[in-house]
């Protein structure tokens, strides 16, 4: 190979490398956003719910068994549709999770095959 040719793989080398070592930060910034969006949800959520049992038992204290049977129905729902919003909440957290662990893993594929490729270019030096 050609001096020329040495130098242009190791500067795609150091590219990827840089690269590399900007996935870390990458995927500390989406960890964040995780946990964030998990913290605000939960007060959003909790909030909700207590707004919702406040008025709830204003309005049978007030009703018949008419009102308490459509409302506690309501209630129902309401936590129905909680529970899958919660579901896919989770489910969204899982593979954000799952793509950070195979961005790692590719992270720390790349990182061997730069090792790899610097130990060849070191021993076709010598």
């Amino acid at each position: 190979m050609s001096p020329q040719s040495i130098e242009t793989r190791l500067e795609k080398l150091e590219q990827r490398v840089t690269i590399l070592e900007q996935l870390p930060a990458s995927i500390d910034g989406l960890t964040l956003q995780i946990v964030q969006l998990r913290e605000e949800m939960h007060v959003a959520l909790s909030a909700s719910a207590t707004s919702l049992e406040a008025s709830l038992r204003k309005e049978i204290r007030a009703g018949d068994e008419k009102t308490r049977r459509v409302l506690r129905e309501e209630f129902q729902d309401g936590f129905q549709q909680l529970r899958r919003g919660l579901k896919d909440v989770r489910d969204e957290v899982t593979a954000v999770s799952t793509k950070a662990d195979e961005l790692i893993g590719r992270a720390r594929m790349l990182y061997e095959d730069m090792k790899a490729t610097l130990a060849l270019l070191r021993e076709g030096r010598n």
